[in-house]
């Protein structure tokens, strides 16, 4: 993807779809890290979650509606990030649904998906540290009838305790 980024790239839709092949190559690597569980003995867990897996949802085909915990933080962290980047852009006055890069549709905010693109890198790496640090316990989430994965209140906080800072947002 490096090298198809350094010639010229004719167009907003080939470079979408660069971006898509890398994003799947970036996260194939995170699919063999291993999640450190306790409390599983009563609390039985799928043997997918010991290790963080593909980014897809067995249940949306997407990256939406996780049904991996290691997915259910990403989750959760990214819409921390959005919330707080779209008060930063309303509050400076830009339309949060007019973007570049993201495909500009009705209910949705495309500048503030493309804002964010700069600090997912710091919301990857903090999920990455509580994935290398953390022994989880099947209590941290919520496992829904459809099988989608949710973050449990108490680690809701948690992740967005440690999220990107206030004042990393407003750099962008």
């Amino acid at each position: 993807c490096l090298e198809e980024l350094a010639g010229p790239v004719p167009d907003v839709e080939t470079l979408r779809m660069i971006e898509a092949r890398a994003a799947v190559s970036y996260f194939d690597v995170w699919q063999s890290l291993p999640m450190r569980w306790k409390g599983t003995g009563r609390h039985p867990i799928p043997m997918d979650w010991l290790m963080v897996g593909g980014r897809q949802s067995l249940v949306s085909g997407t990256n939406r509606n996780a049904t991996h915990p290691a997915n259910a933080l990403l989750n959760y962290a990214y819409g921390v990030l959005e919330s707080q980047i779209r008060i930063a852009a309303t509050s400076a006055g830009f339309d949060p649904a007019i973007g570049y890069l993201h495909a500009s549709r009705p209910g949705r905010v495309a500048l503030v998906y493309d804002l964010m693109e700069p600090l997912r890198a710091l919301v990857d790496r903090v999920i990455l540290e509580l994935l290398r640090m953390n022994t989880f316990t099947p209590s941290d989430f919520i496992l829904t009838a459809k099988g989608i994965c949710r973050l449990n209140p108490e680690m809701a906080r948690r992740i967005a305790a440690i999220c990107v800072s206030e004042a990393k947002v407003q750099s962008v």
